[in-house]
């Protein structure tokens, strides 16, 4: 079955709406009884609507001028064909926070998922390997000016970014968290810690 343009933007609204494709079934349906949207269908729609948001953009570029536009400063990595490889963003005033307390940085760093040091620096990476760490590991550390380097790093199970930080960071000490469990407790309670007004 074929939908038209207009029920197409309608459900392009409604996904911009965060609603669930059965409650934009449900709509669709009492907007009109004869439509009837297989749950794929919307999906699809969902994905081509996407698709042209970003204007022959990729995803990561995408991100990487979101960042750049909203004050964050950025470095970006690029392979031969132009594709985002390495994404660093960082936002200057949450750095200057989290630099009167013990840094507390890399934690787990993966192309689909974020690395965070007291909300300040996040990393997007293509692979885990040593190389990929120290390019931005050095970002932060040139963003750090050698004036306040980091003490401690708390990482979770990654053997290449504990390299890269004992070559980056000598002086450094790194922290090893093996559970997530524990690493969310760890990280409210060094929250805590970091923010309260004694010493």
């Amino acid at each position: 079955m074929r939908i038209s343009e207009n029920h197409q933007e309608e459900v392009a609204q409604l996904y911009q709406s965060a609603l669930k494709a059965r409650h934009i079934q449900t709509i669709m349906r009492e907007r009109d009884s004869q439509l009837e949207i297989p749950k794929r269908k919307l999906w699809n729609l969902k994905q081509k609507h996407a698709i042209m948001k970003l204007d022959g953009r990729t995803p990561m570029d995408t991100l990487y001028t979101t960042f750049k536009e909203s004050g964050f400063e950025t470095d970006v990595q690029r392979d031969i064909d132009k594709n985002i490889t390495h994404l660093v963003f960082v936002h200057l005033k949450n750095m200057e926070l989290g630099q009167d307390a013990i840094s507390l940085a890399p934690r787990c760093w993966k192309y689909d998922s974020l690395f965070h040091g007291l909300g300040s620096f996040f990393v997007y990476i293509k692979n885990e390997d040593n190389n990929s760490y120290i390019i931005a590991i050095n970002f932060i550390r040139i963003l750090l000016q050698d004036n306040h380097p980091p003490k401690v790093f708390v990482i979770y199970r990654e053997l290449a970014l504990m390299e890269a930080l004992q070559i980056t960071f000598p002086s450094a000490s790194i922290l090893l968290c093996i559970d997530n469990e524990e690493w969310k407790a760890f990280s409210d309670g060094w929250r805590t810690v970091a923010y309260s007004n004694t010493i």
